[in-house]
């Protein structure tokens, strides 16, 4: 290969990749359902500057001087209002609905705690029948009657918050 093709060469790839750089521009804009779209053109004229999320440097088309004419008359501002209205509903209701989720669980989990203890407080009360337990040392004992009173009333407490 000769040194002038390698000079053509070269020059011919830098000027390829100078022009792929313009030909990567993107754009990112929120329509009027607010999904997001992507393209390598501009957005239409009728989305205002506010929804376009993203333009390539130093770009300043047609397409942005007449979205922003558009953004300033009243049909293109109802629109403009209620994407963003409608976002913030989403996700105020997906709020609700994980402090509603989260909720029940804690409900879920406070009505196994007391039905727990219920379950103790039936153990603790009955007459005649032994309550085992498990000492420090892993050996297997059994309740005397002061232990019982003791679990009994600690178990009362518990109960208390209980319906």
């Amino acid at each position: 290969m000769s040194k002038k093709n390698l000079v053509l060469r070269i020059a011919a790839t830098c000027a390829l990749l100078a022009c792929a750089g313009t030909a990567m521009a993107q754009y990112v804009w929120l329509d009027e359902r607010g999904v997001k779209q992507f393209s390598d053109r501009p957005p239409p004229a009728s989305v205002p500057d506010s929804r376009i999320l993203k333009a390539p440097k130093g770009v300043n088309s047609a397409a942005t001087a007449a979205s922003a004419a558009a953004e300033s008359s009243a049909s293109a501002a109802a629109p403009a209002a209620s994407v963003p209205n409608e976002l913030e509903r989403k996700a105020a209701a997906r709020k609700k609905e994980e402090k509603a989720a989260e909720e029940k669980k804690k409900k879920d989990t406070a009505a196994a705690n007391c039905e727990i203890a219920r379950q103790n407080k039936r153990t603790y009360s009955s007459q005649g029948v032994r309550v085992a337990k498990i000492g420090k040392d892993g050996e297997i004992g059994y309740m005397d009657a002061d232990e019982r009173a003791k679990a009994l009333e600690e178990t009362n407490k518990a109960l208390v918050g209980c319906e």
